[in-house]
């Protein structure tokens, strides 16, 4: 942790972070300089409003930046966020720093790390790209394959192994027998979001829902797009959104 002395208006402050002493200072003066250019132009301005209007201004240009606009969704989230335009799905760069960051959380998890076998999935263009795990935990690591109306999961030696399925998505050969989930192994869930409680929204099947929520399993509900917010509403958030059910815990956000 850093800490750094500064003075705005006259006023000392103690500011503290993860961040470099560098950044901090950054930061203090940049909001020096907008605390001081307000009181320049309204004398009578007390610090208390001066700093208040700052803050304003900073929120006001990070919506403004955001790829994703705030959007209070109608009660009926699912049938209204398949409407909502591909504009708001992150691609390319942002996509690729969307799963990077949540490869990295993900193979941080004590619950990932303990279990003997992590059910993965070979992406799309709207899940994050789980690629980078797989190379971290080759022989834990299954990928699932629609077979009638389940899915099963299986493992692979190769990334090229994988193909095409019945509804596009990479899947594995049946080359060996399908893997059996013990009580510590995790199962990863792509969604396009998921609510606070493990709400999810994916791609219309249905298939990963009942492992998601079943209660003798552990899962990861992941996603580069919105999480659901408390009220029911859906808001867009430039972050990744992680969310572990009720048998990992908590939820968490990158």
């Amino acid at each position: 942790m850093n800490s750094i002395e500064i003075a705005i208006a006259g006023q000392k402050y103690i500011l503290s972070g993860e961040e470099t002493p560098e950044h901090l200072n950054e930061v203090s003066e940049l909001v020096r300089r907008r605390v001081e250019s307000i009181r320049k132009k309204n004398p009578g301005l007390s610090l208390q409003k001066a700093t208040m209007l700052v803050a304003f201004d900073f929120a006001s240009e990070t919506i403004k930046r955001s790829p994703w606009p705030s959007i209070a969704m109608a009660p009926s989230p699912k049938a209204q966020y398949r409407k909502l335009p591909d504009s708001l799905i992150p691609k390319g760069d942002l996509r690729d720093k969307l799963s990077s960051q949540i490869v990295t959380t993900i193979a941080e998890l004590p619950i990932v790390i303990r279990a003997n076998h992590l059910a993965t999935f070979a992406s799309r263009e709207h899940e994050p790209d789980l690629r980078g795990l797989w190379e971290r935990f080759r022989s834990a690591c299954t990928f699932p394959k629609i077979l009638g109306d389940e899915i099963r999961f299986f493992p692979i030696s190769r990334w090229e192994d994988l193909r095409p399925g019945p509804l596009g998505i990479l899947e594995p050969p049946e080359h060996t027998a399908p893997t059996v989930f013990q009580e510590r192994d995790v199962i990863l869930v792509p969604g396009k979001c998921f609510g606070p409680q493990g709400e999810r929204i994916g791609s219309g099947k249905g298939y990963f829902t009942p492992l998601h929520h079943h209660q003798d399993r552990r899962s990861v509900g992941l996603s580069v797009q919105p999480i659901a917010a408390p009220t029911g509403t859906f808001r867009y958030q430039n972050r990744p959104s992680l969310h572990r059910t009720r048998n990992a815990s908590r939820g968490l956000r990158i």
